[in-house]
């Protein structure tokens, strides 16, 4: 139960980041990559300061390494879904032009 909680949370973190910056950075290629760095950036940093304090640091640092390697995939891919989404989304929502 605890990992499919962090594969939630991963997803849930990504999305969180994507569809916002989505609204602001108009390129699809550029908004992927600002919000998986954002992401990855935010979960690293998160799990190291996890581990400052704890009876075991070595875990913390061993979970970097598991968002890392299972964590980076999932984001990438949940990254460019959000951000199509979120280009349908917001192209729904924009008033028509009139010609």
């Amino acid at each position: 139960m605890g990992f499919l909680f962090f594969i939630s949370a991963l997803i849930a973190s990504s999305a969180i980041i994507s569809l916002p910056l989505a609204a602001f950075i108009r390129s699809n290629v550029l908004c992927i990559a600002a919000s998986s760095i954002i992401t990855e950036m935010l979960l690293d940093l998160y799990f190291v300061t996890l581990g400052l304090d704890p009876k075991y640091p070595e875990m913390a640092l061993l979970a970097v390494n598991i968002v890392a390697i299972i964590g980076t995939p999932l984001i990438l891919v949940s990254t460019v879904c959000f951000v199509f989404l979120a280009r349908r989304i917001y192209r729904k929502l924009a008033p028509a032009s009139i010609l």
